[in-house]
């Protein structure tokens, strides 16, 4: 019986000896978990990352391989988990490589649109950490300003879905505090205008969500509107158009100005309308300041006995003329609420 044994472990022994390295492998391996597929698509993200982020220093041939490397970088960094390790050995080197070509005297429009895109997503992935300083952080609220202007242009699809994604991208992360933080009353009216004319009737199904987020976020972390943000908040309630250079963004291959439409007066009026807005007692006062002025300048001596009924008329197109007429709603009935 003992022989016997002996033989039938040597069998089995010289069996597992003969199968191939890799079936013992395949039927030793364990059952995959459910984890084992995300840990791969992170493994590829960060090796493409780091591969796309090293072509830029080098970008090759011109312009289009570089315009190439941003759009292959753009999809990397977009799949990458929100964890600075993901961009491996390029953490360090990759935001201000970006910042350096979408600013470049050389770059496109498309160059600096696709270069915004890429350090949204690279500030999405440092968050709550900043990779810039305050001076580039202006620099990049600009390329955003630049960026989001495109969006009141009709009839370029690649383009507005990239600005739409840096809108988006943008609002979920919050990165309207770091604005804040700069303190710059001008970017912040600069940011409203150029957001509220973003607005047109036909892409505001779906820009809505993410301008109102942005602005609603800023109204309610901010202590008090500036004059030129309440100027602002004015004219698109009016529907007024946009003076040469206003709110201009300075962006490169920034859109001509439009004018603020139905749907900027449709943000604006909810803004005014939102719970605990400050901003509606500082257009209050502002749309009281453009009255008690209209009325200084329309006042001519009243000859006697006969001021009451021209006095009453001269308040009403005193009253009338502080908000220039084409809005879809009550401005005044907004402000008293």
């Amino acid at each position: 019986m003992q022989g016997s044994s002996l033989v039938e472990t040597r069998r089995a022994t010289q069996t597992l000896c003969k199968m191939s390295p890799k079936k013992a492998l395949d039927e030793k391996k364990p059952a995959p978990r459910d984890t084992d597929k995300y840990d791969f698509d992170v493994a590829v993200t960060v090796s493409d990352v780091e591969l796309l982020a090293g072509k830029l220093k080098s970008p090759g041939k011109g312009r289009d391989a570089l315009a190439k490397s941003f759009k292959q970088l753009a999809k990397a960094l977009e799949a990458a988990p929100q964890d600075v390790a993901a961009l491996g050995c390029a953490k360090d080197s990759l935001p201000l490589q970006l910042l350096e070509h979408a600013t470049a005297a050389n770059a496109d429009k498309e160059l600096s649109l696709y270069g915004t895109l890429c350090i949204v997503y690279v500030m999405r992935i440092y968050a709550p950490d900043v990779p810039y300083s305050d001076e580039q952080l202006k620099e990049v609220f600009e390329l955003l300003l630049g960026c989001w202007a495109q969006l009141a242009v009709t009839g370029a699809t690649g383009t507005f879905e990239i600005c739409r994604a840096t809108l988006q991208t943008f609002a979920d992360v919050k990165f309207y505090i770091l604005m804040l933080d700069l303190e710059d009353p001008d970017l912040l009216a600069r940011t409203f205008a150029t957001l509220l004319r973003a607005a047109r009737p036909e892409n505001l199904q779906v820009l809505e969500g993410p301008l109102m987020e942005v602005l609603l976020g800023i109204m309610e972390e901010m202590d008090q509107p500036s004059q030129e943000l309440c100027d602002t908040m004015l004219a698109a309630l009016a529907g007024a158009a946009v003076p040469a250079g206003a709110g201009d963004s300075g962006g490169k291959g920034a859109a001509p100005v439009p004018q603020y439409t139905a749907a900027s007066q449709r943000l604006a009026a909810r803004l005014l309308t939102s719970r605990d807005s400050v901003l509606r007692g500082a257009v209050q006062r502002e749309v009281l300041s453009h009255v008690r002025k209209s009325l200084q300048d329309a006042a001519a001596p009243a000859a006697a006995g006969s001021g009451g009924g021209r006095a009453g008329k001269r308040s009403m197109a005193a009253a009338s003329n502080a908000i220039p007429e084409g809005a879809p709603c009550d401005t005044f009935a907004l402000l008293i609420g």
